[in-house]
């Protein structure tokens, strides 16, 4: 004889159905992606494949070389690799939205070495645009 269900994550398997993420389902319970995906499958859940491409991919930016260049240098910052600047490289201004964001971008003069970035200001960032066209770009 198997333990009692617990009729609590009954809706777990409605929301997953509905096109939630096993991660999301797990999140409004307040337990872990692998603790959630052992309740459905406990539960007869057929699992959607996990393999997304394209836009359905939520790390998508698209496929042009700037995008390839964006999401590189984006992975290399999370490591570690690549350090955020707090300074334009042009006129040294700093600082910070109001949403949070720093007001210093990063900028590939050379959208095939994702890695050598500069980092500038929002309005030498435009400015650099206007007279310069970035190598690798369509």
């Amino acid at each position: 004889m198997g333990q009692p269900r617990n009729e609590k994550y009954d809706e777990a398997v409605k929301m997953y159905c509905q096109g939630m993420s096993i991660g999301e389902v797990a999140e409004f319970y307040g337990i872990t992606r692998q603790a959630m995906w052992k309740i459905l499958k406990r539960r007869g859940v057929k699992f959607r494949d996990n393999l997304c491409y394209g836009e359905k991919n939520h790390f998508y930016r698209g496929t042009k070389a700037v995008d390839r260049a964006q999401n590189i240098l984006e992975k290399a910052i999370q490591k570690g690799i690549i350090q955020r600047k707090t300074h334009c490289e042009i006129c040294q201004a700093t600082g910070i939205f109001k949403d949070g964001r720093s007001k210093i971008q990063s900028h590939h003069p050379d959208y095939e070495k994702p890695l050598e970035v500069m980092w500038l200001c929002q309005i030498c960032h435009h400015k650099w645009h206007k007279e310069n066209i970035a190598k690798g770009s369509n």
